[in-house]
């Protein structure tokens, strides 16, 4: 309801939005500074200076300027009931308003009154959003009220498209002389000069103006216009058979709008009478009848008869027939045929009854395109939520008059912005402002207004109406923030924005949460979420030190986890803390072995003097295992030289690629393994491990881990590895297989036999 406060001094509740504890000030005592007496019934109505001054330069001027309503206690408001007073106030708080057809008329009276743009605004979407073609007549009648540009562009659209219908209306008849007078003004619209005289007709039955009916009839005489729709010709030899019944489909995607015809006459009657009946599917769903004033007796000419929109569907089947009175000599089209880049038809008499050739005594279709794909129906209109469209609004301020108060105020608001604008605009702002903060180390006093801090938060409500003494203090020194981020959060709290940045998204979560703004609490999370990558994860893991908030840290893991060697090598790696890379050293589960950790140690400690390097090597020595699945090779086992590992994925989703298992079977303590990792033919990665041997009399499986990689469904990967010292004969599976329920993998037979000393993959498929 617009007034959930009810008059009383109903308090704050801070389990909702913002914007909703804004709706329930409406209408409510609580730090209400001004009190209006509304309608015939004196009903007292409670609102706050800063919302309405805000919002509109009319309560700008009342409130400072030289009137008796700046100081008085009550302010009397008779031309208004109090439901639209109301509704009125909800728009001026959070922007909201429920327009209907009933109340459409009051509120826009008062919001030019008010000089409420944006809400002006709003009644013309709602208008134009209502606009159907049962009430488009009314709507365009009623909008020479309000004068809203765009609702009388989208009604005399659909009424020039398809006038003979409104015509026929019930309505018609009850539109206005301004009304008819644009339409029979257009410049382009699907009838003829006779069926706008005939409409005039019609319409001169309900109004006796004779003036403004010679004015019709002047402007349908001398205006200039043509058909709102396109010409599609009929191509063919000439003939004089007489005319079949024109039977045909359409072929393409393509929904074709049908408006009217052109017939071929050649006669020597003044007056020809042409009936013309449609069928779709063997239905009859057109009957007309036309009477021709025929101006050309010597040669033949082409009457061009309009009539109801008619949707022309793909792949039905249609027929037109026609009956001419009197019997007119016979000029018809052959085998008729049409030309069109879009538009394909199959034009055929056997469609409907059997006959060697077509003769179409019809020379063109008047219509329009629609591709049937992506077609977007009107929905229903919303009366309940509207947004500001800004080129309505640029064009709703020609029709508003000029404010009598012309002069920018000296507080910074400027009336000619949009609303948001002029709220943000009171950040830090000495108009109205009612409490200072004395922000940082510096001090920095900062302006701000007591009513929207306690409508954002709880936080300030207690501060501010409870037992504490900055609820009499004018200053309030606030050392714990920066004024950069104090402002930011007074930017949320006043308009809804903030600039969040990576350098600043922590500490503006930090201070949410200190003044109980859960809104913006939450879209900083969205913000983390959505922006944390590869190239800043090392950066926001480390600022988290300061907070150890548990869901950045668990974001931030998750990648450094699944990819460790690339961060490794990144340079924000090194400007890590100890605590950081403990955590990360202290993973259960990590992508990379014990020696790659080892070795990021000492590429830290490079940089790093520590003196807490034993407990960082403790922590690289605790157990843990992979952060990925294992893909293992079966098949059977033999000595024999290896070859090359082709293969190609066949599965719904790209395989994100860690390492792999390699068969050692050697007697030296130290084999170096080169793995060399290509696509198609383009070298994706060539890594050099050192392995130590510590078992020669076993066969041993190298864990081989490296930066991850992409693998496509359908491309050829190729895995070459060479060992130093060269081996002869190694351990390998022959043909290798996997077993597994949905991936597939397949390997290029270019040897007789495929001996892999690779037994297994590290991997996981890469979520959509």
């Amino acid at each position: 309801m617009a007034n959930q406060g009810q008059g009383q001094r109903a308090m704050l509740e801070y389990g909702g939005s913002t914007s909703e504890r804004k709706q329930f000030m409406v209408n409510n005592e609580f730090m209400s500074d001004v009190v209006f007496v509304v309608g015939q019934q004196k009903e007292r109505i409670y609102a706050h200076k800063l919302f309405l001054i805000t919002a509109s330069e009319y309560f700008y001027a009342m409130f400072n300027g030289s009137f008796k309503e700046s100081t008085a206690e009550a302010i009397v408001v008779e031309d208004v009931e109090p439901k639209i007073f109301l509704e009125i106030l909800r728009f001026v708080y959070c922007g909201k308003v429920d327009l209907t057809f009933d109340n459409i008329h009051e509120i826009y009276i008062h919001s030019r009154k008010y000089m409420l743009m944006e809400l002006l605004s709003m009644a013309s979407n709602f208008l134009e959003k209502s606009i159907e073609s049962e009430n488009v007549l009314k709507i365009f009648t009623q909008n020479r009220f309000y004068g809203f540009q765009f609702v009388d562009e989208k009604c005399l659209r659909l009424i020039r498209n398809n006038p003979l219908l409104y015509f026929n209306h019930e309505d018609f008849g009850l539109i206005d002389y301004e009304s008819l007078r644009l339409i029979f003004e257009s410049k382009r619209i699907n009838c003829t000069d006779d069926q706008l005289m005939g409409a005039l007709d019609v319409w001169e039955k309900s109004h006796k103006d004779k003036d403004n009916i010679d004015k019709l009839k002047a402007i349908i005489k001398n205006y200039k216009r043509r058909y709102d729709c396109d010409k599609l010709r009929l191509f063919g030899p000439s003939s004089c058979s007489e005319p079949n019944d024109f039977g045909f489909s359409i072929t393409s995607d393509t929904i074709v709008h049908m408006f009217g015809i052109g017939v071929f006459i050649k006669s020597v009657a003044k007056v020809i009478s042409i009936e013309v009946k449609i069928w779709e599917n063997d239905v009859e769903i057109g009957c007309d009848l036309f009477e021709y004033e025929n101006e050309n007796f010597l040669t033949v000419d082409v009457a061009n008869l309009f009539f109801e929109e008619i949707v022309l569907r793909p792949h039905d089947r249609y027929k037109i027939s026609l009956n001419i009175t009197p019997t007119s000599e016979p000029f018809t089209i052959q085998n008729p045929k049409i030309h069109h880049d879009r538009i394909k038809m199959s034009i055929s008499n056997v469609l409907y009854g059997r006959c060697d050739s077509s003769y179409s005594a019809i020379a063109q279709l008047h219509c329009k395109e629609r591709p049937s794909k992506g077609v977007s129906h009107p929905s229903c209109p919303s009366i309940t939520s509207h947004r500001m469209d800004s080129q309505n609004l640029i064009k709703m301020l020609s029709v508003v008059e000029q404010s009598p108060f012309t002069l920018d105020p000296p507080n910074g608001l400027r009336y000619d912005t949009p609303f948001a604008k002029r709220q943000e605009s009171l950040i830090n702002n000495q108009f109205q402002s009612d409490v200072t903060f004395l922000v940082g180390e510096k001090r920095t006093p900062i302006y701000s207004h007591k009513l929207l801090l306690i409508v954002a938060s709880e936080y300030f409500n207690a501060m501010f109406n409870g037992n504490f003494r900055e609820s009499q203090s004018a200053e309030i020194e606030v050392s714990d923030v920066e004024p950069e981020i104090f402002l930011e959060i007074l930017r949320f709290i006043y308009c809804g924005k903030v600039r969040l940045t990576i350098e600043n998204v922590l500490e503006i979560y930090v201070h949410a949460q200190k003044y109980m703004l859960n809104e913006l609490r939450r879209r900083t999370i969205r913000f983390l979420e959505k922006h944390i990558d590869s190239d800043n994860v090392l950066k926001i893991f480390a600022q988290n030190r300061l907070y150890e908030f548990s869901f950045i840290n668990d974001k931030c893991l998750t990648l450094i986890r699944k990819n460790p060697l690339t961060y490794f090598h990144h340079e924000d790696f090194y400007a890590l803390d100890r605590k950081s890379l403990e955590i990360i050293f202290s993973s259960k589960k990590i992508n990379c072995t014990d020696e790659q950790l080892f070795q990021a140690l000492r590429d830290w400690k490079k940089i790093n003097e520590s003196e807490y390097v034993n407990e960082l090597q403790a922590a690289i020595s605790a157990k843990r295992s992979y952060n990925c699945s294992k893909l293992r090779f079966f098949g059977n086992m033999s000595m024999a030289g290896h070859t090359e590992l082709k293969f190609s994925i066949d599965y719904t989703h790209s395989l994100a690629f860690f390492g792999i298992g390699v068969f050692i079977k050697s007697t030296d303590s130290v084999v170096s393994i080169e793995v060399e990792i290509s696509e198609n033919l383009e070298i994706l990665g060539r890594h050099r491990f050192d392995y130590e041997n510590r078992d020669h009399s076993a066969v041993n499986v190298a864990n081989l881990f490296f930066e991850e990689l992409t693998l496509k469904p359908d491309e050829w990967y190729t895995i070459a590895i060479k060992f130093s010292p060269t081996q002869g004969d190694c351990f390998t599976i022959t043909n290798p297989q996997i077993c597994h329920d949905k991936l597939r993998l397949y390997f290029d037979n270019n040897y007789s036999t495929i001996r892999s000393v690779v037994s297994h993959f590290y991997c996981d498929e890469v979520k959509k």
